[in-house]
């Protein structure tokens, strides 16, 4: 009981520090009639930010914005958004849409539901987007697939003062924003020069990678007792996914020794169990306090250290066996930032294993906690 109350009551701290909390950076809206102001805006996501825009300064609380309300925003160091109607096949809405190039001929971004479209001007306020997507053709009653070439005519109508980048546009197998943003450049140098022709898209780093080493208490399914476990882990940034998603591997090992509720081994059963994770993980986007969630699977080997067996009334030991399995484990917690690149991460740690030769698998959980150092 005294268990509960201690982990309602941590559960019911943190959710009062991350109320309120939301990734303000700076940056300036700009006002319809072209006035900027300098200010915060949440950064809320791709998504998120395609639909309002959260804007607030020392002096003013924190207001939202719709598109066409405002001209646009952008961050001080990151993106541009601007006020357009995305024509589709179905309707006309209005968006904020990610400026990528700017010029005699621009290129736009907006995510939806996590999909990515790339956008180009069909009228003064209105955009329509570079479609590509599965094709296929009836031949004697039967659909074959075939590749999707709708996207090289959009691009050569669009760029058709410039017939010198027909064979780059033919080259593309699919639109992505490298090789829009290149070609974009491209048109530019060659019929202006490159004069009046700004590229936001900033690439993202190639490379990011934190690494962590971490301790915590780990129970195995067929003990009741907490042993100690170590961790080291290395966490890899997942270039232009997500800022906020990353894949996590390292090392971790623990022992399991204790009271033993399986009637096959005796109360000293113990197992060394080294394992492999690779898992995916999500931070959310709070500055001070950030929940964050990992799924994923470990490779697990797993060293009988001995124990003394009683299946099917035979007694007798058994030292030195060793096997391999893999497990499904996920994880919750929350990293507290001390400082943009450093924190302390607090999770708990569930996994499904199999400790012993049969088809038997026991839910193990553990408490754990470590060091972050992000490069």
């Amino acid at each position: 009981m005294r268990r509960l109350i201690l982990t309602t009551c941590l559960l019911f701290f943190l959710k009062i520090l991350l109320v309120g909390q939301t990734e303000f950076r700076r940056g300036q809206i700009i006002k319809v009639n072209h006035d900027t102001v300098s200010g915060l805006i949440d950064f809320g996501g791709d998504d998120r930010n395609s639909q309002v825009c959260t804007f607030k300064t020392e002096t003013s609380p924190p207001r939202d914005y719709h598109p066409f309300e405002i001209s646009g925003f952008r961050y001080k160091t990151g993106k541009f958004y601007i006020s357009k109607y995305f024509r589709s096949k179905d309707n006309v809405k209005p968006f904020f849409v990610e400026y990528l190039v700017k010029g005699k001929k621009n290129l736009y971004l907006i995510v939806i539901k996590g999909h990515e479209h790339f956008l180009i001007d069909y009228q003064s306020d209105t955009v329509i987007e570079i479609p590509y997507s599965d094709e296929s053709v009836y031949r004697n009653e039967k659909e074959y697939a075939r590749e999707p070439t709708l996207y090289i005519g959009y691009l050569k109508s669009y760029f058709g003062d410039c017939p010198a980048l027909f064979p780059t546009i033919e080259g593309i197998e699919k639109p992505e924003i490298n090789n829009l943003v290149s070609l974009t450049r491209q048109y530019h140098h060659l019929t202006c020069g490159d004069s009046g022709c700004i590229v936001y898209y900033k690439k993202p780093r190639e490379f990011s990678v934190a690494i962590e080493p971490k301790f915590g208490y780990v129970r195995y399914g067929l003990h009741t007792s907490y042993n100690p476990q170590y961790q080291f882990l290395l966490h890899f940034l997942i270039p232009r996914s997500n800022e906020r998603m990353f894949m996590i591997t390292g090392i971790m090992y623990g022992k399991s020794e204790g009271d033993n509720n399986d009637d096959y081994y005796e109360i000293n059963q113990m197992y060394s169990i080294t394992q492999v994770p690779i898992k995916f993980e999500y931070q959310f986007p709070y500055k001070i306090i950030k929940p964050k969630f990992d799924a994923g699977i470990s490779f697990t080997f797993i060293y009988e250290d001995g124990g003394v067996r009683k299946n099917q009334g035979l007694s007798g030991s058994q030292e030195g066996s060793s096997y391999f399995v893999f497990n499904a484990l996920g994880s919750a917690g929350v990293l507290i930032c001390v400082s943009k690149n450093a924190g302390f991460d607090l999770s708990v740690d569930v996994e499904v294993i199999s400790l012993t030769r049969s088809h038997s698998f026991y839910i193990t959980h553990s408490f754990n906690g470590g060091v972050y150092f992000r490069f």
